[in-house]
């Protein structure tokens, strides 16, 4: 709820970075510079403030507010752009609707690319995304194939042991 007193953002961060587990720069990142009301006291330096955001499968919807400089360990910056004076509550409207999802492969890039949407920067990160979704399903389909040769292996044993069982008798 505190997100959408917000006043405004004015600036959009997007890193990725490694996935846990595997070697693809799948999590997705976002960090928004948060706008002044005040003109002449533009947020910069140690007196900026952001929030990060980012949607872990494993955790669901993380937030943060930071002054000063941020950090994203381990991640990679993909690109950042200006808004124009997205409101608080357009980015806290996103994150309500992502608190009761039900999570899937591609929940942390549906995320990033929702708040990207909601600040009007599409257009700036399409490519990035694309990306993201074409990696995304190829890993997932990866691990539904070992998924189903691991399940195949299990079933083939115990048809193998079935058959001894028989036998001995």
């Amino acid at each position: 709820r505190e997100v959408h007193d917000i006043w405004g953002f004015d600036k959009l961060h997007l890193f990725k970075a490694p996935v846990a587990g595997f070697n693809v720069s799948l999590q997705q990142i976002v960090v928004l510079r948060t706008d002044s009301m005040d003109a002449e006291r533009a947020p910069s330096g140690e007196d900026a403030e952001y929030l990060l955001l980012t949607y872990c499968l494993s955790r669901g919807l993380l937030f943060q507010k930071q002054t000063g400089s941020f950090g994203a360990a381990a991640a990679e910056l993909v690109g950042d752009a200006p808004c124009r004076k997205i409101p608080g509550h357009a980015v806290g409207g996103v994150m309500e609707e992502f608190l009761n999802r039900s999570a899937c492969y591609s929940s942390p890039i549906d995320f990033a690319q929702a708040i990207v949407s909601a600040c009007n920067l599409e257009n700036a990160f399409q490519g990035h995304f694309e990306k993201a979704y074409s990696e995304a399903k190829r890993l997932y389909d990866e691990q539904l194939r070992l998924q189903n040769e691991r399940r195949a292996a299990v079933a083939s044993t115990a048809a193998a042991g079935a058959m001894l069982m028989c036998s001995v008798q």
